[in-house]
């Protein structure tokens, strides 16, 4: 059985697991074939939450190295496929543009970044520390123990 714990994790371990679910988005986006890479990135980022295979129990990558869940906010149950997609929506949008050769990296870097930078910024100002994603999404992370 899965325990999760009341209490929010902290700040920096959001920031550093979302941190390294971006660069595995981005080394996807950078490294892969020109419209592949990048879109192997958007898949990642929108389902990443949700990941339930080998060591991955509905958590990314990051989220995994850091004991940390997504999980519905009124429940604490496991989110699903597509309320990971909704949560991360303004991660991958930025992201998205990139498909787009030249051009998409502009978008990216006027679009994406700034969304990203107010993701940031509300999970560190709203109420529950929770991001824009979160309150779209109706989730929020947890630190779990398995």
């Amino acid at each position: 059985m899965i325990q999760w714990s009341e209490i929010q994790p902290h700040l920096l371990n959001r920031f550093y697991a979302k941190g390294i679910d971006l660069l595995i988005s981005f080394i996807l986006a950078f490294f892969l074939p020109q419209i592949i890479g990048p879109l192997l990135g958007v898949i990642y980022i929108l389902f990443s939450d949700a990941l339930s295979f080998g060591d991955l129990k509905s958590q990314s990558v990051g989220k995994k190295i850091f004991a940390l869940r997504a999980v519905h906010f009124e429940t604490g149950k496991e989110i699903s496929i597509q309320e990971s997609a909704i949560r991360n929506s303004t991660l991958a949008m930025g992201l998205f543009f990139s498909i787009i050769p030249v051009w998409g990296w502009v978008f990216f870097l006027l679009i994406g970044v700034p969304l990203v930078l107010i993701e940031a910024f509300l999970l560190v100002r709203a109420d529950g520390n929770r991001r824009l994603g979160d309150i779209m999404a109706e989730t929020d992370v947890k630190v779990f123990k398995d």
